[in-house]
């Protein structure tokens, strides 16, 4: 037999409702105890039970289950609610903690993707568009495709900073198509 609060956590849980429905109660006598602390937490709000804002009267049923088996300690309602409240933190916690690290990696995966696919795409600008590259910085268009696929971020980057170093003088006298596309890539 468990506590009246843990039967209704638990066929909350196991039926994934994010707002439960109006509770069944097992146990009669816990019956006005329990209607009461439901509609306050309805009224404090099921988010808030999960950022650890009880109703207060969740203590007054655990009190008279407490009662009924006799439990000698007269602070075992008060260590129950600390100890429910610090274990709903504590999973709040994990579980952010789970979602920063999963976050983190898709925006690395994401920026580097970002970055690889720009460099892609202005080598192929280039490679459509021989013309706008002076002849001083060919070299830097004798690249296979594959080289694009297979080097690392930072040689991409090099690749990008040398070409965009090569290319200043040029566009900043004559070549506005290329000025507009790089500094179009640096926008986006």
């Amino acid at each position: 037999m468990y506590p009246p609060l843990a039967d209704f956590i638990y066929e909350t849980v196991a039926n994934q409702n994010v707002q439960p429905d109006d509770p069944n109660i097992i146990n009669p006598r816990y019956m006005n105890g329990f209607e009461k602390a439901y509609q306050s937490q309805i009224n404090i709000g099921w988010d808030n039970f999960l950022r650890g804002y009880i109703s207060k009267h969740w203590k007054a049923v655990q009190y008279e289950y407490y009662k009924e088996i006799q439990r000698k300690d007269i602070h075992a309602v008060d260590k129950w609610a600390r100890m429910l409240i610090k274990t709903i933190l504590e999973f709040n916690r994990t579980m952010w903690k789970n979602r920063c690290n999963i976050i983190k990696e898709e925006n690395k995966a994401t920026y580097d993707q970002r970055q690889r696919m720009d460099i892609t795409r202005l080598f192929q600008y280039l490679k459509d568009h021989p013309d706008e590259v002076p002849y001083q910085s060919a070299h830097f268009m004798d690249k296979h495709e594959s080289f694009f696929e297979r080097s690392s971020l930072d040689v991409l980057l090099m690749w990008k900073r040398g070409l965009e170093v090569s290319l200043t003088p040029v566009v900043a006298t004559n070549t506005k198509t290329i000025k507009r596309y790089i500094k179009k890539q640096r926008t986006n």
